[in-house]
């Protein structure tokens, strides 16, 4: 079944979103049809292509896709603290070309800390509310993505998505799929938690790493180098709840 919706956007010569609704197309002549039947138009977060209906009746908008993916709304709790911290982030990773990504651990044995890298990157791409699908009913907009700018993409390439958890977390179908997802495909989730700024995660430009704390690959939640036995939703939200990493101030 066609799905309908409520107006229509199209972005103008200027790249400004301009809205149609279904009065808009009543009593219009031949030629004021074809010229919006010629425009782009797109539901209101410019997920699905939509079409003009002309019926007198009852004019319409609907879309040619036989599902819906629905988005995160966990994923739209926002405050300034959680936009600053995004802003930064981005500011230091696009001002150096090249990290390693790692954590600092101690060995007993040498009593000596030390970084250990768990992946080298060069000439990545980075941007903010990056929206992706990641199954056929589900989409996501990660806070930061990046991609190698070739666009090659291999488990020395990896896609990365940080996510900047201040009082959200992944709804359980988003967390779950992007585990899934990690395994099926060269895919790094990293978390970052305000309560703490630069303690669980911090982009060090200055020395080009990149230290990090709790991240999602190869299917599993981990914290640095040990593999937490969390395969929910439920039991990550209950781990980090527990372990105060939530920001409620």
């Amino acid at each position: 079944m066609a799905l309908k919706y409520k107006y229509a956007i199209y972005r103008d010569s200027n790249n400004d979103i301009k809205e149609i609704y279904p009065d808009d197309l009543k009593n219009l002549s031949i030629s004021e049809k074809i010229n919006i039947k010629k425009l782009e138009l797109y539901d209101e977060d410019e997920e699905y292509r939509i079409f003009p209906r002309f019926n007198e009746q009852t004019p319409h908008f609907y879309c040619r896709s036989k599902t819906i993916r629905t988005i995160d709304k966990n994923r739209l709790d926002k405050s300034k603290k959680h936009d600053d911290r995004i802003d930064d982030l981005i500011n230091d990773l696009k001002s150096v070309n090249t990290f390693k990504i790692g954590y600092y651990t101690f060995d007993k044995n040498l009593e000596e800390k030390y970084f250990e890298t768990l992946l080298s990157i060069k000439d990545y791409s980075w941007d903010k509310e990056v929206h992706r699908i990641i199954s056929s009913d589900s989409r996501v907009i990660h806070d930061i993505f990046g991609a190698e700018l070739s666009l090659s993409m291999s488990q020395k390439k990896p896609n990365i998505a940080i996510e900047v958890v201040k009082t959200h977390f992944p709804e359980k179908n988003t967390f779950e799929k992007l585990l899934k997802l990690s395994e099926e495909f060269p895919l790094l989730i990293i978390f970052d938690f305000t309560i703490k700024k630069n303690y669980y995660f911090q982009v060090k430009s200055d020395e080009n790493l990149i230290r990090i704390s709790h991240y999602i690959c190869n299917g599993s939640l981990w914290d640095r180098d040990k593999e937490l036995n969390i395969t929910t939703q439920e039991y990550a939200l209950e781990y980090f709840k527990k372990n105060n990493y939530l920001d409620y101030t």
